[in-house]
């Protein structure tokens, strides 16, 4: 089956217009408990873990990942992809599905951090615009008409 397979170009602008959109609610949730952390060190001056920070490290990437395993697990793209016209399927066309977006949006992170990003260059060599994290999982960015 031929499809058209999106380039490297087009999946980095999906990819900064989802980090536009996903910067004002991880923002939002930041700032509200960096509040919260300023009242919390006004009232408690010896605890050594401030609860208030530990929520603003966790709670945005866990906003990240059900925003890329909702988005891409129910419409096969995000709201960065649609806007480009390009979405994810498997190989074989299908929909991906939820058990596929939270595996590709795990190991794409994993690679990411071990290669200090250096693996979505992948994408850019492969013939088919295929980087490791969609060669694992067996999936195809491909545009949408």
């Amino acid at each position: 089956m031929q499809f058209n397979n999106a380039g490297f170009w087009i999946r980095v602008a999906a990819a900064l217009i989802d980090g536009l959109i996903l910067m004002v609610p991880s923002g939002l949730v930041v700032f509200g408990l960096a509040g919260g952390s300023a009242i919390w060190e006004g009232l408690a001056a010896d605890t050594p873990a401030d609860p208030f920070m530990i929520m603003a490290q966790f709670l945005p990437a866990g906003i990240g990942l059900l925003y890329y395993v909702i988005m891409n697990g129910t419409w096969g793209a995000t709201l960065g992809k649609m806007a480009v016209h390009i979405k994810i399927v498997r190989a074989d066309g299908s929909p991906i599905g939820y058990g596929i977006a939270l595996a590709r949006y795990l190991i794409k992170g994993i690679l990411g951090n071990c290669t200090c990003s250096l693996m979505f260059l992948s994408v850019a060599f492969n013939p088919e615009y295929r980087g490791w994290h969609d060669q694992i999982v067996d999936t195809r960015v491909i545009y949408t008409p």
